[in-house]
């Protein structure tokens, strides 16, 4: 074999191996949970919103779901939104968060690069302000986490946004007792939604809260 010819064949396996090297396999995402139980519920609700998929987490919410923002943290937000955030703007936030948007007239906010969102207590309790506590569940706790989204110019470097101890209530309801639900939300004693989101955190401002983060990519 002419030299010319085993120099080609050496630099066609370094190629190979190159991109062998550099080609990898992304890492398959965790099957989320069904929300056949209360816990489990939570646990698909935060895992669909990691995970950046719309419609499951569209999914988590009855059609009469609302939040409400905390007059502590956000009273701007209690001001803004008088008459009230739904399951509209739930999934409009969220979207926009997992795809990217361009609000009117305004710059384009860039879609998360990752989400970590973590609750301090993950099994719901009994909602005894209920007329069920069987069919009616909720869950308070702390949460924490960060949002990463890319650099816009001239920036280079990833914008980190920090949710530092806010206190969440959410209120979960099963199925054969929701309102409003889509044709792709079973109404039976096997799934659970949420209908109501109430933000209780307390303090100036150091790090964003999620509802304010939320509202951002509204």
């Amino acid at each position: 074999m002419s030299v010319s010819r085993v120099l080609a064949l050496l630099a066609c396996v370094a190629c190979i191996s190159c991109a062998s090297e550099t080609v990898k396999p992304q890492p398959k995402q965790p099957e989320l949970a069904a929300n056949d139980t209360p816990q489990h519920a939570i646990q698909r609700f935060v895992g669909a919103y990691e995970q950046k998929k719309a419609s499951e987490y569209a999914d988590m919410f009855t059609g009469d779901f609302s939040f409400e923002f905390s007059n502590d943290s956000d009273p701007n937000l209690v001001a803004k939104y008088a008459s009230g955030w739904f399951k509209s703007d739930e999934v409009a936030a969220s979207t926009h968060l997992f795809q990217g948007y361009t609000p009117q007239g305004q710059p384009s906010l860039p879609a998360a690069t990752s989400i970590n969102i973590d609750f301090s207590v993950n099994v719901p309790e009994d909602d005894n302000g209920s007329g069920d506590p069987h069919t009616h569940k909720r869950l308070a706790t702390r949460v924490d986490g960060e949002i990463v989204v890319p650099p816009t110019a001239p920036s280079t470097d990833p914008l980190h946004y920090l949710i530092s101890n806010n206190f969440n209530v959410l209120y979960l309801v099963r199925g054969d007792e929701a309102l409003e639900l889509a044709p792709s939300q079973p109404a039976d004693t096997l799934h659970w939604y949420i209908h109501r989101w109430v933000d209780l955190s307390y303090y100036p401002g150091k790090f964003w809260t999620w509802a304010a983060f939320r509202d951002l990519y509204r």
